[in-house]
């Protein structure tokens, strides 16, 4: 056991073992409990010697070659054995003589919810990765289940209760926090993964081999970004955090650790000497007395804190690998690890010689077989060396593969270290880890009397040294393909429930993508209604910028607006509310620089002829018509820069200007819109006397009659697209959410108006979301199916069978994920977000008063 002490440390021999009196066994009974399974799934391995293991040649001949030993003996000493210095600059660190390795972190993919041709293409993309590699680079793989402090970690995702809010805006955050709360858990520690790609480069010139780090990082980010990946460099501060909270019992926030490394150059208290970055590192006590684990202590109290760290590895494989294992033991729920993955490439050319070689060897071996049996006068295929042949076989199989079939050949060894606060959880930690094994028929054994090496060559730093080696051809490379299942975890991001997949929390922010379009896709009574507004809730309490739009057709967004003192805007024949569809001002438009009002404004009006006349009913002529009184009605108006509020034409003025029009078709235009003019239907004919004073509004038209219904969508997105273009100046998001949209898709020229919308909407910082139940209707739309393809977000609940099949075509989702669709629970689906997929479950207890503001099962909504 090492001490840390101000002066030099010295090893401590005689040291109490640490008492286990408070754990349900003691030790002792762990320890022997212990034992007497390594007897059974160790057995091979305790004959091996000290200090040695074992490297299969190509003939599959076991050679004993010795593995370098740490001899530390204090635990500064310990802290040195993974690196020896580091530049700021470049976060390139210095490991060993003339090594020098770079971190990146990379951001993983759904690759175990995948299947067929996306998971081929995932494995060959890897395997080509790993070609791309010289004999010269080493690239290590590293899995890290990160302890993060759960205190911090809810700190970090859930909602502020700020004083500004109403009594019942206060009570839903509160409420949305506990169910943050119970996603993230209890304990004192929260797993998170972190994936690491480390790259080892050996050599004499600092800036010769920073250049080619350079390079190598170059390929690493085109090859991961076709994996639908990305990578980013992981700081020498970060590097350094991961090795602290390693060798030490607490988790540190960056701050708490930055004053850690302020101690650097603080003198000790023995006169002129100083703290090293090595001191503040290391742990206070740190024992290898132990054959197959490592202890550390907070103090030489044996019933202080203390950390249990074994390392494993991969001893042997079976001959027929698939991904499944390296996904199974990258993903085991609450235990803290390191999975690491050495890779060395090889010299194809010296390797090839050396299987040229073994292949005459055993040639010449069966020649003297063949021999020996025609001279005892039998035929050699009677008494055949299966085990010769055997070698021989997969010798030449291995030529093949390396002279025909393009296969390159690596060293690699995979380790698995396991992390615990208890020698009991350290134990079930482990056999977790052998049960999997033994299920995938793979030979893990612990590396015994070697626990710091283990140690060293799994933390990201780029160490290779051990020679556990396994020789593998790319293909079988390949299959430890390291990704697993996607997680969101963006603390500025809406909180959507717990990932199916990976058990955690999913938070996911849609400013983020490319374009904030969106949809929301379920049969009725998969929870469609109800994920739309927890959305909302969430965006009005956690954004208190931005601004929520509605176009509620059924009535059902009433008890919200209560919630939140909304505005609601009713639009029907009976009431007084008015909204002008000639409304046009400089900057409308769909954000095209220099766009031109007038013309734009000249699209929309025939769709919102056509809407009134019947969908299909406007032929060339007619609509040469509305273009030309359009721009006659709009010229005055315009030339004022439309400024002018006095000269703003309304569909009155339309009408009376198509009336003097010399064409029939003009005539018969008038006549049918002179309902919707003078008569009952004329709400469209007014000045607007809207006012939109509130940053969530939602405009009911659940008591238009169906047949103007189209209509009232378009006159109320006219209406919407001037706020858009108002907010945009004010750089304001503004989140717009249509439901029951496939009534639009009714009308050819109000379906393209909602398409330029989504095409568009990101120059005008809009969200936008469409809602509905009628999928197949969509579907069948071409510009249904466009506004769907240019969504980069979705939340996609229960689906009939035959709708699946078009979505998932849309969506780009693999069976095996689409099977969370096929009868789901209500409120389970999958979310899709930018080139992500992931199933998820938000699960809103009955008792809340969020439940009770969603729940649409006991309102009367209106039949549509």
């Amino acid at each position: 056991m090492f001490t840390k002490k101000t002066n030099d440390a010295k090893v401590m021999k005689n040291q109490t073992s640490i008492s286990q009196k408070d754990k349900k066994m003691s030790k002792k009974e762990i320890r022997k409990k212990e034992q007497e399974i390594k007897k059974k799934a160790f057995d091979s391995q305790m004959n091996n010697k000290r200090y040695t293991s074992e490297k299969r040649t190509v003939s599959g001949k076991k050679k004993k070659v010795k593995n370098p030993m740490l001899k530390p003996r204090t635990t500064n000493e310990v802290v040195q054995c993974f690196f020896k210095e580091f530049d700021k600059k470049t976060n390139i660190f210095k490991i060993a003589d003339n090594k020098y390795s770079v971190c990146y972190e990379y951001k993983d993919i759904n690759f175990s919810k995948t299947d067929g041709d996306e998971v081929l293409n995932v494995l060959v993309k890897w395997r080509d990765y790993l070609n791309s590699l010289n004999e010269n680079v080493s690239c290590h793989i590293v899995d890290a289940n990160t302890p993060v402090k759960t205190k911090e970690f809810k700190e970090k995702y859930s909602m502020d209760v700020s004083d500004k809010l109403n009594p019942i805006e206060a009570q839903l955050c509160e409420e949305f926090n506990d169910m943050i709360y119970k996603t993230i858990g209890d304990s004192e520690v929260t797993l998170t993964t972190r994936r690491y790609l480390v790259l080892t480069l050996e050599g004499d010139d600092y800036k010769q081999i920073s250049q080619q780090l350079v390079d190598l990082e170059h390929s690493a980010m085109t090859k991961f970004k076709e994996f639908g990946s990305s990578i980013s460099i992981v700081t020498w501060k970060q590097r350094l955090k991961i090795l602290y909270e390693t060798l030490n019992l607490n988790t540190v926030s960056d701050e708490e650790f930055d004053k850690i490394l302020e101690q650097v150059g603080n003198k000790k208290d023995e006169a002129d000497q100083t703290y090293t970055i090595y001191d503040v590192l290391a742990p206070k006590y740190f024992n290898m007395r132990e054959d197959d684990l490592i202890e550390i202590h907070d103090s030489n109290d044996p019933g202080s804190p203390q950390k249990f760290i074994r390392t494993l590895y991969v001893a042997d494989l079976p001959s027929s690998m698939t991904p499944r294992f390296y996904n199974r033991i990258t993903t085991i729920e609450d235990v803290m690890s390191v999975i690491t993955l050495n890779i060395q490439p090889l010299n194809n050319g010296k390797f090839l010689k050396k299987v040229n070689q073994q292949i005459t060897g055993m040639k010449s071996e069966r020649l003297s077989k063949v021999k020996k049996a025609q001279k005892n006068g039998y035929d050699y295929s009677i008494v055949v060396d299966e085990a010769l042949e055997d070698k021989l076989d997969k010798a030449q199989e291995l030529r093949t593969d390396l002279t025909k079939n393009k296969q390159k050949i690596f060293d690699m060894n995979m380790m698995i270290t396991l992390i615990a606060n208890s020698y009991e959880d350290l134990t079930n930690a482990t056999l977790k880890i052998l049960e999997i094994s033994g299920e995938q028929l793979v030979d893990v054994k612990q590396l015994m009397f070697m626990q710091l090496e283990g140690l060293l060559h799994s933390l990201p730093f780029g160490h290779n040294e051990l020679m556990i080696n396994r020789t593998l051809t790319s293909d079988a490379l390949a299959l430890n393909v390291p990704f697993n299942s996607k997680d969101l975890l963006q603390p500025s991001g809406l909180f959507f429930g717990q990932n199916l997949v990976s058990k955690r929390g999913t938070w996911a922010d849609r400013r983020k993508l490319m374009n904030g379009n969106g949809c929301v896709l379920a049969t009725s009574g998969a929870g469609k209604s109800f994920n739309v507004k927890t959305q909302i809730e969430q965006i009005l309490l956690k954004y208190p910028e931005d601004e929520v739009v509605i176009i509620d057709p059924q009535g059902e967004y009433d008890p919200l607006l209560q919630a939140f003192d909304g505005q609601k805007i009713k639009i029907s024949t009976n009431s007084k509310t008015y909204i002008n569809p000639f409304d046009t001002d400089m900057n409308y438009g769909f954000g095209d620089g220099g766009a031109d009002p007038v013309r734009e404004k000249t699209e929309y009006l025939i769709a919102f002829c056509e809407s009134l006349t019947g969908a299909g009913t406007l032929d060339g002529i007619e609509k040469t018509i509305i273009d030309r009184c359009t721009r006659i009605v709009f010229e005055d108006y315009q030339n004022s820069h439309f400024s002018d509020k006095s000269l703003a034409p309304d569909l009155k003025v339309f009408h009376e200007c198509l009336k003097m029009q010399p064409e029939i078709e003009a005539q018969q235009l008038a006549l049918t819109l002179e309902r919707y003019v003078n008569g009952s239907m004329d709400l469209f004919a007014h000045e607007t006397n809207v006012q939109i004073k509130n940053r969530f509004v939602c405009f009911d038209i659940s008591d238009l009659p169906t047949s103007i219904q189209n209509t009232g969508y378009l006159v109320i997105l006219d209406h919407i697209m001037n706020r858009l273009a108002h907010n945009a100046v004010l750089k304001k998001c503004t989140w717009l959410y249509i439901d029951e949209f496939h009534i639009l898709l009714k009308n050819p020229y109000s379906a393209e108006y909602v398409a330029k919308i989504y095409k568009t909407g990101r120059k005008l910082n809009a969200l936008n979301t469409v809602v509905t139940q009628n999928i197949s209707e969509v579907l069948e739309n071409p510009q249904g199916r466009k506004i769907l393809s240019n969504s980069e977000f979705a939340c996609l609940f229960k689906q009939k069978p035959l709708d699946l099949k078009a979505i998932q075509e849309i969506f780009n989702i693999p069976n095996e994920m689409a099977s969370y669709l096929q009868d789901p629970p209500f409120g389970q689906g999958i979310m899709v977000f930018g080139e992500d997929k992931l199933p998820f479950n938000l699960f809103v207890p009955d008792n809340t008063e969020i439940y009770k503001l969603n729940n649409t099962k006991n309102m009367n909504i209106r039949d549509l």
